[in-house]
């Protein structure tokens, strides 16, 4: 039988290990979560609300049931290289923190992904002239 409690605990640790240069108490603050919860997941002590899974899960742009599954529901090479990436729950922006990018207006993150859609449409488009060449 699996050890939710441990796959919960191994998951937190490899999630907060994509932000080392933050420290687990101003992550538990973006998060809306308290530290001390934080902690007692980190170290396997504890039972989490669903409330703060959901937390936790969302700050990390994850779906809840993956912070309960082994390796957040993927294969192990894929998480491996999603947290040498940094880019656990695909957060692709490492100089834009997405707690920062979710607080913007609507209008603003739209013309952000609209600004971003266009950069790759015309990357694309460069790519595809010069393979003809």
């Amino acid at each position: 039988m699996l050890d939710t409690r441990k796959i919960l605990q191994e998951n937190l640790k490899a999630l907060l290990d994509t932000r080392p240069e933050t420290s687990r108490l101003n992550l538990s603050r973006e998060m809306k979560v308290g530290d001390g919860t934080l902690g007692s997941i980190q170290y396997g002590k504890g039972n989490p609300t669903l409330q703060v899974l959901e937390a936790i899960a969302r700050f990390f742009n994850l779906e809840t049931w993956q912070l309960l599954s082994p390796n957040l529901g993927q294969s192990s090479v894929a998480v491996k290289a999603a947290v040498h990436s940094k880019e656990v729950g695909g957060w692709p922006l490492e100089k834009i923190r997405q707690p920062d990018f979710n607080a913007l207006p609507s209008e603003d993150k739209d013309e952000i992904e609209h600004l971003i859609a266009y950069k790759m449409k015309r990357f694309k488009e460069t790519r595809a002239r010069k393979k003809k060449l």
